[in-house]
């Protein structure tokens, strides 16, 4: 007699839990499987173990994002055995009396096997026997004694449940300019070095508002001292340095306020100086850099000028501070001062062409920015010097309407520039103890620069407006300068 099953069910959980670590779009940089939990600390040992190498493989511009649960699966599998065991034995007995003539079986009715072996995994089973039957004749009795054995056994059925929970984490890491701000700056302080330069070299060409008509000359005016011009202006400008392979796309602003005092000479002799005060904004968004600068200029200017030939330079020196910050990864910021300095000379021909003057003319700047050693977070700085050379050559036009309230003018001038040196912005930098060198955008090697004023004169007063724009190769710049000048 076989008892009713007796089932137990034993789950085991399994688990698989695989990292991958890759920089995005590159080959995978760390794969590795763990036979335990996401959370078990082996594990997150591994994840730090993946972010370090993608931290190696990605160098300081590296942003790695959080594990992302990237694929996951559970199969199960089951198995069953089932256990007999003899747990009791009956013995009964009938007695069977037959009168002949009858028949009757005599014999084992019924042959069971694998008893003697319980328990076991194998259930015994039982078949019909080899009892025969048995005449009995008449006139006889005959009695027979049928021995009944009954077999109780068990079942128990053991159910193994193996359940595996796979899990693949990925961390990818994200490669960004981190720094890239820092190797900005000198464009940023270059633009506002090189304003105050032209602006000076402009005041020496032709002081500025008082182009004399043709065939008058300061002596013919009744006047043989020194003339003087004091003059201030505001200015703004706003750029674009596009983004390259390598590098992120950078928009800068400037504004300023500038003031000088200019003497011209009748014997053609024109010097003069010039203080500025300019503020520029770098912002390089997709590295979520940026950076204030703030610079005081002062410059020298001398010039002379002697029937149509004309050569002057320039002579210029500035401090200020940079204030710079960044809010990927880790936000850091760091100050640090920088200093200035610029030179440019230019000579040319001042032509007349009807009521227009011509001024073809050529020259070179050069100037260098000096940035202090500073620390931002793991990225540290030794004090660097950037400089920049330019050629350039072009042609300046400009006329006057004299009309009896006054004198409108205008000026207009064309000239292509060309870097012979410092193209590329770079500064040296140590990150987490490996020597690197971060680049910002290349501002363009050869450009145009075009400039457009327009002016009223009247009574020794000057009003005058001016666009200046510069296109280069993947830069460009636009700005306005608006301003006064007074002769006496």
């Amino acid at each position: 007699m076989l008892n009713p099953a007796q089932v137990v069910t034993t789950t085991t959980l399994f688990y698989r839990t695989q990292i991958i670590g890759q920089l995005q779009g590159g080959t995978v940089l760390y794969d590795q499987s763990f036979a335990l939990p996401y959370a078990d600390p082996t594990v997150q040992a591994g994840q730090t173990a993946a972010m370090l190498a993608v931290t190696t493989a990605g160098g300081p511009g590296v942003v790695i994002g959080a594990p992302m649960l990237t694929d996951t699966a559970q199969t199960a599998t089951s198995t069953s055995v089932t256990t007999y065991t003899l747990v009791g034995t009956t013995l009964s007995s009938q007695t069977a009396l037959a009168i002949g003539p009858d028949s009757l079986l005599i014999g084992q009715r019924t042959l069971c096997t694998g008893l003697s072996g319980l328990p076991s995994t194998t259930a015994p089973s039982c078949s019909i026997g080899t009892a025969t039957a048995f005449t009995v004749e008449s006139g006889t009795t005959n009695v027979n004694i049928n021995l009944n054995t009954t077999y109780t056994v068990d079942q128990m059925t053991q159910i193994t449940e193996l359940l595996q929970l796979f899990e693949q984490y990925t961390i990818t890491g994200i490669v960004q300019a981190v720094g890239s701000v820092h190797a900005a700056v000198q464009g940023g302080a270059w633009d506002l070095g090189q304003r105050l330069l032209r602006r000076m070299g402009d005041e020496a060409a032709r002081p500025r508002g008082f182009a004399l008509p043709s065939g008058t000359t300061i002596s013919t005016m009744g006047d043989t001292g020194v003339q003087h011009y004091g003059w201030v202006e505001g200015y703004a400008t706003r750029g674009r340095v596009d983004a390259t392979a390598s590098t992120d796309a950078e928009a800068r602003d400037a504004a300023g306020l500038a003031l000088g005092l200019t003497w011209v000479a009748p014997a053609g002799l024109t010097w003069g100086f010039a203080l500025d005060r300019g503020q520029g904004n770098l912002d390089i968004a997709a590295a979520g850099e940026s950076a204030d600068i703030s610079l005081t200029q002062a410059a020298l200017m001398a010039g002379f000028d002697r029937g149509e030939g004309f050569a002057h330079g320039v002579l210029s020196f500035g401090t200020g501070d940079v204030k710079a910050s960044t809010t990927l990864g880790v936000p850091t910021t760091a100050d640090y001062s920088l200093r200035t300095t610029g030179l440019m000379v230019e000579a040319g021909r001042h032509l007349r062409l009807g009521d227009w003057q011509i001024s073809p003319a050529a020259g070179a700047d050069w100037l260098s920015v000096r940035s202090d050693a500073f620390s931002a977070g793991n990225i540290t700085a030794d004090a660097y010097s950037a400089e920049r050379t330019r050629v350039f050559a072009g042609v300046a036009a400009s006329r006057d309407w004299v009309r009896s309230d006054g004198v409108l003018k205008l000026d207009a001038s064309l000239r292509v520039t060309h870097v012979v040196a410092g193209q590329v912005r770079m500064l040296p930098v140590n990150f987490g103890g490996n020597d690197l060198t971060v680049t910002a955008g290349p501002q363009g090697r050869t450009g145009i620069d075009l400039g457009l004023g327009l002016a009223w004169q009247r009574d020794g007063m000057e009003a005058q407006i001016d666009y200046i724009g510069r296109f280069h190769d993947g830069a460009r710049d636009n700005s306005l300068t608006a301003g006064v000048t007074y002769r006496w």
